[in-house]
């Protein structure tokens, strides 16, 4: 299987914009999550990394591995998502180091626990906008090790943070504090998704 290649010059999947694009297929879908950093005040995440399953019973069984473009907020989606069945991850986000009076940013990569990574399985069907629940997510704690989930990290983040490559080798170990898929917190992400779509090529899903 090829890697998902992810530098800072070239990216697959990933455009800094954050505007709504245009619809390219017809009957394609969008795919949402709503997640974010945990914390006493929670922090939006940058995109998130997600796979289609060849077989909707084995999660690792990837079809196609990519990254979303940044999320609007603490929602992320997957546009012109194809029939299939869908998992999440993992998720990006900036961190930065300084040297001197000189500060670099580079990109980061958390990846889900295998039992999160299970719960965001969604099947997708044609012209649908699928909810794949509410996540908050914090880094494990030193104690814990290096946090690097290509070393320590349970089965599912050491097979899809193996499958990156690029600049950054350091992926981090997540851990979930909140994992939902109620209906309040489903009528809240599509309340906000109507208004983001509203006016969109994909206002006819709404």
């Amino acid at each position: 299987m090829k890697k998902l290649i992810i530098g800072l010059l070239a990216v697959v999947f990933i455009s800094s914009c954050t505007s709504i694009p245009k619809r390219v297929n017809k009957g394609s879908s969008i795919v949402g999550i709503d997640v974010g950093r945990a914390g006493i005040i929670p922090e939006p995440f940058g995109a998130i990394i997600y796979c289609k399953l060849k077989d909707p019973k084995d999660i690792y069984s990837i079809e196609k591995m990519g990254e979303t473009s940044d999320g609007q907020g603490f929602h992320t989606y997957l546009f012109d998502a194809e029939p299939g069945t869908y998992i999440v991850v993992g998720t990006t986000f900036n961190s930065s180091y300084t040297v001197g009076n000189i500060q670099y940013t580079y990109k980061s990569f958390l990846f889900f626990p295998e039992k999160t990574v299970k719960s965001t399985k969604i099947k997708v069907k044609k012209n649908q906008i699928v909810y794949m629940g509410t996540y908050r997510m914090r880094v494990a704690p030193k104690f814990l090790g290096t946090k690097n989930a290509l070393v320590e990290g349970d089965k599912a983040q050491r097979f899809f943070s193996s499958r990156i490559s690029g600049y950054h080798r350091h992926p981090l170990m997540g851990i979930a504090t909140k994992s939902a898929k109620g209906t309040e917190d489903k009528a809240k992400f599509m309340e906000k998704t109507g208004k983001l779509l509203k006016d969109s090529d994909w206002s006819d899903l709404l």
